[in-house]
């Protein structure tokens, strides 16, 4: 879920067709039901989403689970025009992180703080991921 300008912007998990919806609400207190907008073939399970507005950057967090084994990734949507988030410019990047990642978040200008779920006997890790 990202909040960019009067809304706040969710971005589903689906694990039937690996596309992410996207839906909003409106910011101001109430008793809304979330309106679609658009769809994306994430290639993957999106589980975050974060934004840093000073360079219209949003970064989808997801994975995929193949034999076993967690691979992870971020799509970089940019330049995009008011909500149309999915007709940006878009660009995959796999991450060197083969736990099941759950958030990432915008630290300052173009650097991204990625966390992973905790496994039993190993302390859940954070990666920093620097797109200067």
């Amino acid at each position: 879920m990202i909040s960019y300008g009067d809304s706040l912007y969710l971005f589903s998990k689906n694990h039937l067709d690996l596309h992410t919806r996207l839906y909003s609400l409106p910011k101001t207190a109430g008793t809304y039901i979330a309106e679609y907008n658009d769809r994306f073939n994430a290639e993957g399970l999106i589980s975050s989403a974060s934004i840093d507005e000073a360079n219209k950057l949003i970064t989808l967090l997801g994975y995929n689970f193949i034999d076993e084994q967690f691979y992870s990734f971020v799509w970089l949507l940019s330049g995009f025009e008011d909500h149309n988030f999915f007709q940006a410019t878009t660009q995959k990047i796999d991450i060197p992180f083969s736990e099941k990642t759950e958030a990432i978040g915008h630290l300052q200008d173009l650097e991204f703080l990625i966390s992973a779920e905790y496994t039993i006997g190993d302390n859940a890790p954070l990666l920093l991921l620097e797109l200067k």
